[in-house]
């Protein structure tokens, strides 16, 4: 009698925990039909065979993930998938585990389309907007070397008119595939700024650099900020050598390189020039400055 009672609170307590940390983001890889029927009320959905295309839609690496999956065999074949791409699983959990658990936790239940994106913008971008200094008559910003897009989307998302230039193919399809998802217009360009034709010749209120550093666009910078504008640039600082990544010296900034070239005698205002750590400990120079 005892053994049996001891089955039935084993039972009940699988029942009240899906996860073992629900802190955690929730990535759900069924299919958008299977996801919009019933789903996990804090996940978000990516389908298995669209992972790949769309990994600029998950959190920054390195990161902790929970993972909801039809069948079990793609868990097994996911989890090196994910350790390549830099990214902890938690827990998989297949869809049967998933339906048992909402039918007796209806509180965790939702349908429809998902509300939560699993990514993030750059946090110095995200501060930049939070300071709310812009009282500008259009909001025209740039985003050179947008990789994923994040970024761009995240501007555009705010009211931002954002033109987006980034050289790989590949990588900008993503990006576009990321503002179709959320439901944003971007212009969109494929090109190689180090080709003089690249860059647009207007000015913006905003230019956004995040985590690349080519010297040669200072002068085009400085020229195609406007009056009262923005520069939001961050770069690899010294130090960062030690982690092997990046490589190129050459992407790697020097301390008060951003003063000394965004300063007074430059027409600029500074904002922000501190030295931050991202996630996985390397250092970055971040600087905002304003055209005055």
């Amino acid at each position: 009698m005892e053994h049996l009672e001891s089955i039935s609170n084993l039972k009940e307590s699988i029942n009240k925990i899906l996860f073992k940390d629900y802190s955690l983001a929730t990535l759900d890889l069924r299919d958008k039909n299977s996801f919009e029927r019933l789903h996990f009320a804090s996940s978000s959905n990516i389908p298995f065979i669209e992972l790949e295309q769309r990994m600029n839609e998950l959190p920054a690496r390195p990161a902790t993930l929970n993972i909801i999956v039809g069948k079990l065999d793609q868990a097994t074949l996911l989890t090196e998938f994910f350790q390549q791409k830099g990214y902890v699983i938690n827990q998989f959990k297949v869809e049967q585990e998933l339906v048992s658990f909402l039918k007796t936790n209806p509180k965790y239940l939702a349908t429809g389309k998902q509300k939560k994106n699993l990514w993030k913008p750059c946090k110095l971008l995200i501060e930049f907007v939070d300071m709310n200094i812009f009282s500008l008559d259009k909001l025209l910003a740039i985003d050179i070397a947008c990789g994923g897009g994040r970024d761009a989307v995240f501007l555009s998302q705010l009211g931002w008119q954002v033109t987006a230039i980034e050289k790989q193919e590949q990588v900008i399809s993503r990006a576009q595939q990321l503002a179709k998802n959320n439901h944003q217009h971007i212009n969109w360009i494929t090109c190689d700024v180090n080709n003089t034709d690249c860059l647009p010749n207007k000015k913006f209120n905003l230019v956004v650099i995040i985590r690349y550093l080519n010297r040669d666009l200072i002068g085009w910078i400085k020229n195609h900020v406007s009056l009262g504008g923005f520069v939001v640039f961050q770069a690899f600082s010294e130090g960062v050598e030690k982690f092997k990544s990046p490589k190129n010296a050459k992407v790697i900034i020097n301390k008060e390189e951003f003063a000394k070239t965004f300063g007074k005698d430059d027409g600029f205002e500074i904002i922000i020039d501190r030295i931050d750590l991202l996630e996985d400990g390397r250092p970055v120079s971040s600087f905002i400055a304003k055209r005055v």
